[in-house]
């Protein structure tokens, strides 16, 4: 029968607490610390096993993301049930939303902004930000717009 973590965390928990009521001061006190860090270590990877006929759907997915790659809120999203996969291609989809979001503020930005600060240069439009302007922005900006295709290539 396989234990849920918190079933291991407990076990793990009670295994060191009696042991520091049985034991005296270890020898080597870092040695003690190392092998405390070791068996946390292993802990923690099992927190983040995923069954093998996930893992392999996932590689035929994904090949090119790596274990290390997958946060850690995937993982917990998928040992609550949720397969892998579906839970990486939310975390995907949630961070290509969160790019779009902070690309258009910034070509808000960049479009109603004062230009630098030191006064120095123009402060030029891309085709693209040109293209999302509204006609109200195309005629306020129009020398602006005329300024920066001389740039374009």
């Amino acid at each position: 029968m396989k234990e849920t973590v918190d079933e291991i965390i407990t076990e793990e928990a009670e295994a060191v607490e009696s042991a520091a009521v049985t034991e005296e001061e270890p020898d080597d006190p870092i040695a003690a610390l190392r092998e405390e860090i070791a068996t946390l270590r292993a802990l923690v990877e099992t927190r983040r096993e995923v069954p093998a006929e996930l893992t392999e759907s996932f590689r035929s997915l994904y090949p090119d993301v790596s274990r290390a790659d997958i946060p850690d809120a995937v993982f917990e999203e998928a040992q609550a049930g949720l397969p892998l996969e579906a839970a990486y291609a939310l975390y995907e989809r949630r961070e290509a939303l969160r790019k779009q979001a902070a690309e258009r503020v910034n070509r808000q930005n960049a479009v109603g902004g004062w230009g630098r600060a030191d006064g120095a240069g123009e402060d030029f439009l891309s085709p693209d930000e040109v293209r999302e302007m509204t006609p109200a922005e195309v005629r306020r900006n129009y020398a602006r717009i005329v300024e920066s295709m001389k740039h374009w290539t």
